[in-house]
């Protein structure tokens, strides 16, 4: 019997594709061009999807970035 990590890890590759897949659908408004900054916020695994993204696009980023993984946004 699988353990509840070694699913979560099984279901990854498909839960990437949907994510994927979904983000192509995703349509910003103009005046998202504008932004200066991008706040990712998210704790425990909700973060990851975040990590994964900035992992694979810091270099090509032209705007800074930050994670924030407590449960608290900062002022």
């Amino acid at each position: 019997m699988d353990t509840l990590i070694e699913k979560s890890l099984q279901l990854l590759p498909d839960q990437c594709l949907q994510g994927w897949e979904e983000s192509r659908r995703v349509v910003f408004p103009p005046s998202y061009r504008r932004a200066k900054n991008i706040i990712f916020v998210g704790t425990g695994g909700s973060s990851m999807g975040a990590e994964m993204l900035l992992a694979w696009s810091r270099d090509r980023l032209k705007v800074s970035s930050v994670i924030i993984s407590s449960g608290a946004l900062p002022a």
